[in-house]
């Protein structure tokens, strides 16, 4: 029997190459969970200002709020922040809608509309 050295070469890199993936990805998993543990310790927090603070929903109409944090689902939260709605932005609270659902928002010179839902799951304090 004679050996093929290309093939066997081949196949000697290839399990190289997918060990040194395999490598980089417990890597990552590393990172991802030092990203895991710090997004756990800001849900926390955000978890307390609900529970003892004020949210964007208690507020009434003409009344200004800083936003604290945001709840919710991750796709929720970058939604809300794409719109403009970050930490730390002034919110004004324009008017509510006839049966109170939606309210309507004053936030970087635009008006924006949040049903009390959604609303209820970010944290403001009053200024």
């Amino acid at each position: 029997m004679r050996f093929d050295f290309d093939r066997l070469g081949r196949r000697f890199g290839e399990r190289m190459r997918r060990r040194e993936e395999r490598r980089e990805q417990r890597e990552d998993s590393r990172e991802s969970a030092l990203e895991r543990r710090a997004r756990r310790h800001r849900r926390h927090r955000l978890a307390d200002h609900l529970a003892h603070g004020l949210r964007l929903s208690d507020l009434r109409p003409g009344e200004r709020g800083r936003v604290l944090g945001i709840g919710g689902g991750e796709h929720f939260r970058v939604r809300l922040m794409e719109m403009g709605l970050t930490p730390g932005e002034i919110v004004e609270v324009d008017k509510y809608a006839p049966l109170q659902d939606p309210m309507e928002l004053i936030i970087r010179r635009y008006h924006l509309s949040l049903r009390l839902y959604d609303a209820a799951k970010i944290a403001v304090e009053r200024v």
